[in-house]
């Protein structure tokens, strides 16, 4: 049960998700902070809903309408050439510094500015989200509270430079997104180094 860093309801999890979560508790607990769990594990179709939901939030919908009703694999014409019906919203959202993966591997259609790897040029690949959980990673997102994610992002960090969770391998605060982005990786059993404290 965890008390502290709680998991909304409704958030999908796998099972090293889970321990990476139990490990955090004891920290969120010690710094008396309740934090929340706001996403784990999700399908391509769950992340373009994401993708709405954040264009309608911020305004871009009235940009680019379409994208409320955007499907997957649905093609349109844009700047002369075939894109996704969601790739010009999605590609938006990232200029505007909401840093949101797509549903499918695609190119951003707009520069950003990403806060680790700085200046992003139109038409780089970008893959899409880890949230599928495809390969060995298997992040969540653990939301912000009333003030931003500056407490969490101080217990995250914390948590992180410890080194002692070996299954935590890396975090990315998106403000934008008021959540931090916590990356999980499976490990083999010789590699595993989880503590629970």
């Amino acid at each position: 049960m965890n008390n502290w860093l709680r998991i909304r309801t409704g958030t999908i999890l796998t099972p090293v998700m889970q321990q990476v979560i139990d490990a955090f508790e004891p920290h969120f607990r010690d710094s008396q902070h309740i934090a929340y769990v706001t996403s784990g594990k999700r399908s391509p179709e769950d992340q373009l809903n994401i993708i709405k939901k954040y264009a309608h939030l911020n305004s871009v919908d009235i940009e680019f309408p379409n994208i409320m009703t955007a499907k997957l694999n649905e093609q349109i014409t844009f700047v002369h050439q075939m894109r996704y019906s969601w790739q010009p919203a999605w590609s938006r959202l990232l200029q505007n510094g909401i840093m949101i993966n797509p549903p499918l591997d695609a190119t951003n259609l707009f520069a950003y500015e990403h806060p680790i790897k700085g200046h992003i040029m139109i038409g780089t690949m970008i893959k899409a989200s880890e949230h599928f959980c495809t390969g060995d990673v298997h992040p969540f997102d653990v939301g912000g509270s009333t003030n931003s994610i500056r407490d969490e992002l101080v217990i995250v960090k914390e948590i992180f430079d410890e080194g002692k969770i070996k299954e935590f391998i890396g975090y990315l605060a998106e403000h934008g997104n008021n959540s931090i982005h916590c990356r999980c990786k499976e490990l083999k059993s010789d590699e595993s180094g989880l503590e629970l404290t």
